[in-house]
């Protein structure tokens, strides 16, 4: 089943890629359309191509090159170019050529000033190397399939032993031959429900791209990516909605949105929180702290104190009265403000550093003023 589903999460979408390029290249004239389409075509050639090699449903709808130029999913040209490719190394599926095009184009583009910057490209690339890792994964499980011996094993263990309890569970009533023992084989039949069951189950998940009614439905997905990314690059960004104040404008925000009479039972369906019921008296709501006690002192010779928190009932326990807040909530009027927090200024190294700062400036000061001298002299020199 794990690997199942992780096929299913490894077949790549165009949406996210078709969005950055639509956003990134600017300009509606005709070269701009040029390039926005013609990146998304090459991805989903990649897509076609990827499936060609692994769903026999697919590949019987393309079973050659040709039939992508009959489908607008190729050029003449771009057909040339795969074939002289395929003459040089014939051993290898060349379903990422296009999208190296694609990524060439975008470094055009940028060249061209047709993408706005360097950021665009990297995050139009990034995509571009997502989609080709997830078709690289999509023929890594054609690649690397489920072991034939395992299915065989499975199959053969499964109908052997039905084909046994068929004789097993024959009730043999050795007292008379003349009556005849008619029961039904509970027990036995569910069994056979269940292995049965989940025998054909795992026949059908083994090759999710196969052309079983259950199969993922990869024919409509050929013809979804193309359309969705045409749709994104071209049309979507040149028809946007006007900008005008939405309905709740004057209200911030709604208090709840409509609900039809089929939903009105849910209308008041919230999350309820663990503590909704509990509700605490005001008796209970007075504020009490406890007290420290002392208990003894440390080891011999020692002076520190040890403490012990009252914290069980019949303890002597005080009161919080409003007598005991500050007068003030101001910090800085009761404490006067320390530049360098956390060091005392009375310690004798700290007087050391303050004595050492002042001669030092003091020095800098004496410095300065005869170099104003010296220059002044200078001046006055040259006035002579």
């Amino acid at each position: 089943m794990e690997r199942w589903w992780n096929q299913y999460t490894s077949l790549p979408f165009p949406d996210n890629l078709a969005i950055l390029i639509g956003a990134s290249i600017k300009g509606e004239d005709m070269r701009s359309r040029a390039v926005k389409r013609t990146m998304v075509r090459y991805v989903c050639v990649t897509f076609t191509i990827t499936l060609t090699l692994i769903s026999p449903k697919v590949k019987k709808r393309f079973p050659t090159l040709d039939h992508f130029i009959e489908s607008g999913l190729l050029t003449k040209d771009e057909k040339r170019i795969m074939e002289e490719l395929d003459e040089d190394l014939p051993n290898y599926h060349k379903y990422w050529l296009p999208l190296a095009w694609a990524s060439k184009m975008v470094i055009n583009a940028r060249e061209e000033g047709l993408i706005r910057n360097d950021e665009c490209i990297e995050k139009i690339l990034d995509e571009l190397n997502q989609f080709r890792n997830k078709c690289g994964g999509l023929l890594d499980y054609d690649w690397i399939s489920v072991p034939l011996v395992y299915t065989q094993v499975v199959t053969i263990a499964v109908y052997s032993y039905f084909l046994i309890s068929v004789v097993g569970n024959q009730h043999l009533n050795e007292g008379s031959d003349d009556v005849i023992s008619a029961r039904f084989p509970l027990i036995p039949v569910l069994e056979f429900f269940f292995y049965m069951g989940w025998l054909k189950v795992a026949e059908t998940l083994i090759n999710p791209f196969g052309d079983d009614d259950d199969d993922f439905e990869v024919m409509w997905m050929v013809d979804r990516h193309l359309q969705v990314g045409y749709l994104l690059v071209d049309q979507i960004p040149a028809k946007l909605p006007k900008l005008t104040k939405d309905m709740y404008w004057n209200n911030i925000a709604p208090v709840a949105l409509p609900f039809t009479k089929a939903s009105e039972g849910y209308m008041t369906e919230y999350p309820v929180t663990s503590t909704r019921e509990i509700s605490v008296s005001n008796i209970d709501q007075e504020i009490i702290m406890p007290q420290l006690s002392k208990v003894g002192r440390n080891s011999v010779g020692g002076t520190g104190k040890k403490f012990k928190l009252l914290k069980a009932a019949g303890f002597s326990l005080k009161n919080v009265t409003s007598g005991d807040k500050p007068d003030s909530d101001d910090i800085d009027e009761d404490f006067p403000r320390n530049d360098c927090p956390g060091v005392d200024e009375s310690h004798p190294l700290c007087e050391a550093f303050e004595k050492l700062r002042k001669q030092r400036s003091e020095d800098q000061q004496k410095r300065l003023q005869r170099m104003l001298e010296h220059l002044k002299k200078k001046d006055e020199k040259k006035t002579e």
